[in-house]
């Protein structure tokens, strides 16, 4: 999803892994993506630990129709 936007994923300026929320604070206004697969199986990131986290705001869930298995993304933005 960055790279869609033209971001550099290995810009931590520009985007940061989600597993980098373990130990810092994600800054005013970013828009983070939890997803179901890689946030748990890559980087350790539960959604129960995101909603635990007073900076940040859940706001949507998409699921995936087209998945033969369950996939869904969260978002949530920085306040």
């Amino acid at each position: 999803i960055p790279m869609s936007f033209g971001l550099d994923i290995d810009n931590p300026k520009q985007a940061m892994r989600i597993g980098m929320l373990k130990n810092y604070k994600a800054e005013k206004g970013s828009l983070v993506i939890w997803d179901s697969y890689f946030a748990l199986s890559d980087q350790d990131v539960s959604s129960e630990e995101l909603n635990e986290k007073k900076e940040l705001e859940f706001f949507k869930r998409i699921d995936c129709t087209d998945c033969n298995k369950r996939y869904y993304l969260e978002l949530y933005r920085s306040k």
